[in-house]
């Protein structure tokens, strides 16, 4: 079983190691570079490389990544510079045997990076083709085969920009944009699964195209009444069942469903708890 580490922060060079099997956290060696917030991780070849970040209370951008060992239990100290600058909340992620790092903001010059990077280890970085536009705070992922560029601010932030699903093909070295994300996403965080992420974002595209999504529970009276007396109005109503799969589960959890029937405005955030009547559902379509 695999471990997972967390480490560094603005005050703190310290790292960690969970080991879940024994349900416990361990310290592991410090981390070799300065302490910093905003930095990014990916593993390649069973190695982790941490990097970028800026300091605290002091305009210092990084630009430099470390190598961590995990059989070994240690940080080769040896500094490994990125070609792209110093930044910090830029996005990383993992694919096919490479690392994937790219965008954030800058401090020289100041503002929004648009560049992406392939790193082969030990230090080998190209430059790869890059979305046309600014993306801070967003989530980089992999899943399927593919990379994928999530959310997050550009230069004029609107919601329709934080909801921003790209995906990276390496065969091809192209980006393509998928189904936005249902909600807005902005220092969120991701991850990897068994499951390839195009199947959420399935679900995520057919919500897409209405304004109200009804969410529900396969064991809920109030939930099947609630469904009895839509009517003609099903057609304009995306009802998603939160145990019926494991991308309904998710969805649900992603927008915070704490009980149900609760309905959910994907275009204005507005959220109505508990059984409606026929009545008050017409004026909500009809807002």
């Amino acid at each position: 079983m695999g471990k997972s580490h967390i480490g560094i922060d603005p005050a703190s060079k310290k790292f960690y190691e969970y080991d879940p099997s024994s349900d416990a956290w361990n310290s592991i060696p410090d981390f070799p570079g300065e302490a910093r917030h905003g930095a990014v991780a990916f593993v390649v070849n069973g190695k982790a490389y941490v990097g970028l970040g800026k300091a605290s209370g002091q305009p210092a951008y990084y630009s430099d990544f470390y190598e961590y060992d995990p059989v070994l239990n240690q940080w080769d100290t040896t500094k490994i510079d990125f070609p792209g600058g110093d930044r910090a909340d830029a996005i990383a992620f993992t694919l096919n045997g490479k690392g994937y790092v790219g965008y954030g903001e800058s401090q020289s010059p100041t503002g929004p990076v648009i560049d992406f990077w392939e790193f082969t280890p030990p230090s080998s970085w190209v430059s790869k083709v890059a979305i046309n536009n600014s993306f801070v705070h967003s989530i980089g992922v992999s899943s399927g085969g593919n990379g994928y560029l999530i959310g997050g601010n550009t230069i004029a932030p609107t919601n329709e920009n934080g909801k921003r699903v790209w995906m990276y093909n390496s065969a091809s070295q192209q980006w393509t944009q998928k189904t936005s994300a249902p909600n807005f996403l902005v220092r969120a965080i991701g991850f990897e699964s068994d499951r390839d992420i195009l199947e959420i974002f399935n679900l995520a595209d057919e919500i897409n195209g209405h304004n109200w999504v009804l969410f529900t529970m396969s064991n809920c009276p109030a939930c099947v009444e609630q469904k009895n007396i839509l009517g003609n109005h099903s057609d304009n109503i995306i009802i998603v069942t939160c145990d019926d799969s494991q991308h309904s589960y998710d969805l649900c959890r992603s927008n915070n469903i704490q009980r149900v029937p609760t309905w959910v405005n994907i275009k204005t955030n507005q959220r109505v708890e508990g059984y409606q009547t026929l009545e008050n559902i017409e004026v909500m379509l009809n807002e």
